[in-house]
């Protein structure tokens, strides 16, 4: 090899190095975040045309200030100045890695979960699957009324009883709903969107906050961490996930200091620990649970003579207890242990069904194995603590009678914990290192690796082309009305080139619209609140609502959602696992209008006004005054 060919080699291999040497997390971070939010604000304009742009401002402006607080929360800083061309670079591709990751289409289940225009489509009576809203759509959107008008958790069926569920997530959408004064059923689907941006953000910052000072950990969570955590959107997709998958991410770097980082932990240490893991369970008991048992096996090997672990343990156990067996829902109040269920062949099919369960093995082992040498005391830790957590949700799922579901959450909290400090581990604690000439990864020259990875995650993501996937996600949001009978043809695009006619299908004179704004009309004639009153619709009038919906054992939390008016006697007599529904007895089951009596129900209920539904088509609507009956009979 001559000189000359020797120096472009050198200079060749030096291109790296200098990248990265560039590179500023911080100003990359601030950049990025500003960006990401001026899309959302467009998407959401474009997007949901049932709602003002000044609407649209105010509710997006308001979930950027709680990412912002994550961002100050994980002690990160603004910075702009001194930008280099570098910077802009890994700001753009962070920015497209995260739109692509927000705007990605829901399966077509999950698409009904989430609905563009809720009000349209329910009055409409369209849907990808099932027709104008899901069951778990009404039921969390009760419970979110229920916390507006009440206070408490319910789902607004007959006597409003409290019901102990997953509701952190329930109460902060309540409180925008507050500020933003939305109705919880029309701006479902909106929300969703929001969530996403903020759980992306929040993540980003965590990547920027992992790798200050160590910028290739930057990439490497951008291109792999964050697409491999958000995985199908279940923390979106379970309502009650979100808001703990948040706080999971923005404490991670306070847990991991205190675990892995401190080789004895103060009192303050453990009570910090203790309301991190119950902040968690309030939104997802089983994300909690096995985040908990995570912890305590690592304070456990790294401090066995400590009392305080022991303590911490006992109590965590003693909540949770205490927590499931009040939890009133049906597919959780039989949990069952059948050792006999755990053979090999039972033991394959959960590796082979669950990608969750394949790769939490993954992230369990690469990350020692990367680590071992430098860290051999971090990755002891993390090696017990994440097999112990691996080897429960094994036997939950395969040993338990709890449901597909409940098993799902677990095997999703093993995989998000493992995948996260795993992360943390390899980024922040030791094998992402630079050398003169190259990026390394335990040895390996990372810029490679950085590239095949990104081919294999978008081709594994973009089945078909990439031209016709960009596509789909042009109409995707607008695809159900689209395909309904108004074929409104609309498009991201198309919104973009016509804002003058934005919403020109939206219509207030539909059925539902009416229902709604007839029975906040009598509220506000009689001036009651919601909370003291209640709706009722005779066997009859359930048989008269639209698209058959009076058939849905559902119909009850469905008006509810809609009207944030409890129920009297809506439950349809029909066996329903799950949803809070055993818990009502038979006098909450519907009734005919010669079998319901206003003085019996005002007499059961401590309220002052029942609205009784006459008809629904002619909607007609009749108050009565609790107060008036007991005058009458000098009470």
């Amino acid at each position: 090899m001559n000189l000359a060919s020797f120096e472009r080699l050198r200079a060749k291999n030096a291109m790296p190095a200098a990248f990265v040497n560039q590179m500023n997390v911080e100003r990359i971070i601030t950049l990025s975040f500003i960006m990401f939010s001026g899309f959302t604000l467009l998407y959401s304009y474009l997007v949901f045309q049932q709602f003002s742009f000044i609407e649209i401002l105010a509710t997006v402006s308001l979930y950027c200030s709680f990412a912002f607080i994550c961002f100050k929360g994980l002690g990160l800083k603004v910075k702009l100045s001194g930008l280099t061309g570098v910077d802009v670079v890994c700001a753009l591709i962070t920015v497209f890695i995260l739109v692509i990751l927000m705007t990605i289409p829901l399966g077509i289940h999950h698409a009904d979960y989430f609905r563009t225009f809720p009000l349209v489509e329910a009055e409409q009576g369209v849907g990808t699957v099932l027709r104008g809203w899901y069951d778990d759509t009404v039921f969390h959107t009760a419970i979110i009324q229920s916390i507006l008008n009440s206070g408490y958790p319910s789902i607004g069926q007959h006597g409003m009883p409290l019901m102990v569920y997953h509701v952190i997530s329930h109460y902060f959408d309540a409180l925008i709903l507050k500020i933003t004064a939305f109705e919880p059923f029309d701006s479902y689907g909106f929300f969703a969107v929001l969530k996403r941006f903020l759980l992306l953000s929040a993540l980003s910052f965590l990547v920027a906050k992992i790798s200050i000072r160590k910028s290739p950990a930057y990439l490497f969570g951008i291109v792999l961490f964050i697409p491999l955590s958000i995985d199908m959107w279940l923390p979106v997709i379970s309502h009650g996930l979100w808001l703990p998958t948040v706080i999971f991410i923005i404490t991670l770097p306070y847990v991991f200091g205190v675990t892995f980082d401190k080789s004895e932990n103060s009192l303050l240490d453990f009570i910090g620990l203790f309301f991190v893991a119950l902040l968690i369970s309030f939104g997802k008991v089983s994300f909690g649970f096995l985040y908990a048992a995570f912890i305590g096996f690592v304070l456990l090997v790294k401090q066995p003579k400590c009392w305080l672990v022991y303590v911490l343990g006992i109590a965590w156990i003693v909540f949770f207890l205490v927590y499931s067996v009040n939890m009133p829902i049906q597919s959780s109040m039989d949990h069952g242990l059948s050792i006999d269920n755990l053979t090999l062949s039972a033991v394959i099919n959960y590796f082979t069904n669950s990608h969750w369960a394949a790769y939490g093995v993954i992230f369990l082992i690469l990350p020692a194995l990367f680590c071992f040498r430098k860290l051999p005391r971090e990755s002891k830790y993390y090696l017990f603590s994440g097999a112990i957590i691996s080897v429960i949700t094994l036997v939950i799922s395969i040993a338990t009678s709890l449901g597909p579901a409940d098993k799902v959450y677990f095997q999703l909290a093993m995989y998000t914990i493992l995948l996260s400090f795993g992360f943390v581990l390899i980024s922040y604690k030791a094998a992402l290192h630079t050398t003169k000439s190259v990026v390394k990864l335990g040895g390996i020259n990372l810029l490679p690796v950085f590239f095949i990875c990104v081919t294999i995650f978008y081709l594994s993501m973009n089945k078909d082309t990439l031209f016709d996937r960009m596509l789909s996600r042009n109409a995707e949001p607008f695809r159900v009305m689209n395909n309904s009978l108004l074929q409104i043809n609309q498009s991201l695009t198309s919104a973009l080139m016509n804002v003058d006619n934005r919403g020109w299908f939206i219509s207030s004179s539909g059925g539902l619209s009416q229902f709604r704004e007839r029975i906040n009309e009598a509220l506000e004639e009689q001036g009651a609140v919601k909370a003291e009153s209640r709706l009722f619709l005779s066997k009859e009038v359930y048989s008269q609502l639209p698209h058959d919906y009076g058939d849905k054992w559902a119909a009850g939390m469905f008006l509810y959602s809609l009207t944030g008016v409890p129920m009297l006697n809506a439950i349809k007599d029909e066996p329903v696992r799950g949803y809070g529904i055993f818990q009502y007895d038979t006098e909450a089951k519907r009734k005919s209008k010669s079998d319901f009596s206003i003085v019996e129900a005002c007499d059961s209920n401590d309220i002052n006004l029942i609205i009784t539904v006459e008809s629904y088509s002619p909607l007609e609507v009749l108050p009565y005054r609790c107060d008036s009956y007991r005058l009458n009979r000098g009470e």
